[in-house]
This record gives structure tokens, C-alpha cells and sequence, in this order.
């Protein structure tokens, strides 16, 4: 190296030397004191009566009425799903089994949704969960 880059390589390291600790100090203390999103994931209260439930070794499926006669599906996974990315859906016919998208379901744990008209009263109920990624159903129940 020649002086000249020498010198340059110095005054450099120096600067960083300065300016790096300056900057995490600065960081650190310009965090908000409270978070700004709330990322738990909030469940919709239970419609008073139980309709009909159903249960795999995975999840567990009831279907929930309130006085209006409006619906809920009430989901409670047991054991963690395989995909990373999985959808609800509901029908009411077995030859269309993704009719109606209801979802997403990330882990274990319990999720509400509630039933549109259309599937909301009829005598069978398919609900199943699909993966996204691998395009494929890991799980269907069906509510008679």
C-alpha cells in the first residue's frame, strides 16, 4: 500500500470506528415503546347453540347456531397440520369439495368462521383442509 491509501484506509476504519456504535446507540434508542400491530389472532366469539360435531384424531368440527338462525363452523385443530399455507373450505356436495372458501389455518388451536346461506342449512356439510403449496387435501370431515 502506498501512503496515500494508507492514509485513506485509516481515516476510513476511523469513521467506522465512530459512526457504527453511533448508529446501533441511535437504533436502540429510537424503538417504539409499544409494538405497532398486534399480530394475535382474535377469535369471533361462540354462537350459543351446538348444532352437530364431528371429530378426527386431527381436528375436531361443530357447527354453532345463534338465535337468527345464522351459522358458525368452529374449527379446533388438535395436532399440528402438515402444509404451511392451509385453506378451509366448505360444500355441500361431494363432487365440489372446494366450493366455498372459509380461511386460512396456520396451527394448532381454535377458528370460527361463519357459514354463508348457501351451505349454512343443508343437510350435509364437507368441510376440508387443503394445502396450498403442495395442492393437496390433508383433511375432510363430513357433517350429516
Amino acid at each position: 500500500m502506498t501512503i496515500s491509501l494508507r492514509r485513506r484506509h485509516y481515516y476510513t476504519w476511523l469513521l467506522l470506528a465512530v459512526l457504527l456504535p453511533l448508529g446501533v446507540w441511535w437504533a436502540y434508542t429510537h424503538l417504539p415503546q409499544t409494538p405497532t400491530s398486534d399480530f394475535s389472532r382474535q377469535v369471533a366469539l361462540p354462537y350459543p347453540t351446538l348444532l352437530k360435531t364431528q371429530q378426527t384424531d386431527q381436528l375436531k368440527v361443530a357447527l354453532r347456531a345463534d338465535s337468527a338462525q345464522n351459522q358458525q363452523l368452529e374449527l379446533v385443530i388438535l395436532k399440528p397440520l402438515i402444509g404451511a399455507a392451509n385453506q378451509v373450505y366448505v360444500s355441500n356436495s361431494a363432487q365440489n369439495p372446494r366450493q366455498i372458501l372459509m380461511g386460512s389455518v396456520a396451527n394448532t388451536g381454535l377458528y370460527r368462521f361463519a357459514l354463508p346461506q348457501s351451505v349454512a342449512h343443508s343437510s350435509v356439510l364437507i368441510v376440508s383442509i387443503y394445502d396450498v403449496f403442495k395442492q393437496k387435501e390433508i383433511e375432510k370431515v363430513t357433517i350429516k
